[in-house]
């Protein structure tokens, strides 16, 4: 989304969305996580024990994760 409104030339609403990201992660992540023992044990509940998996669902989420990041970097480096 970011992304897009990068291309569309309205940079600015990056910031929103940053910040509705991390509202939400402190508001309704914070506490699951804490009552699934923090990232260090969340890995138990994404991780698949089945070697054929291969782990996709954390893969895709940490694909996920860089792609966000990356997008929030290259923004805040335009402003300069």
């Amino acid at each position: 989304m970011a992304l897009e409104y990068v291309r569309l030339g309205n940079p600015s609403l990056i910031r929103v969305i940053v910040d509705c990201m991390g509202d939400f992660v402190y508001k309704n992540l914070t506490g699951w996580l804490k009552k699934r023992g923090g990232w260090v044990d969340i890995k138990k509940c994404v991780v698949s024990s089945d070697p054929s998996f291969h782990s996709h669902w954390l893969l895709s989420a940490v694909y996920t994760l860089g792609l966000y990041l990356k997008t929030v970097v290259l923004y805040f480096l335009r402003e300069k």
